[in-house]
């Protein structure tokens, strides 16, 4: 399968289709609520889980809470994005 993902969170926010219940594989965004465009992007894994890869040099990847994240980062919109369709 072949998928081509630009580098923007709001070009990845917008290459699928919006879901209200995601599945493992679903991207995760955010974006402020007065701002239409995403800011960052994770993979969903599960319930309130999400891989997340830090922007800066020494970041880990590591599974964070989608809300947590969210409310860390000025209690951001999440939307969640289907690119795959997938059995899961």
């Amino acid at each position: 399968l072949d998928v081509d993902l630009r580098h923007s969170a709001s070009s990845q926010r917008l290459s699928g289709e919006f879901v209200d219940k995601p599945k493992i594989g679903d991207l995760v965004s955010f974006n402020h609520r007065s701002y239409g465009s995403a800011y960052h992007i994770g993979i969903y894994v599960g319930p309130d889980e999400m891989i997340h890869a830090g922007g800066k040099p020494g970041d880990r990847t590591e599974i964070r809470s989608i809300k947590g994240w969210a409310k860390d980062n000025g209690n951001s919109q999440i939307t969640y994005t289907r690119i795959i369709e997938t059995n899961n």
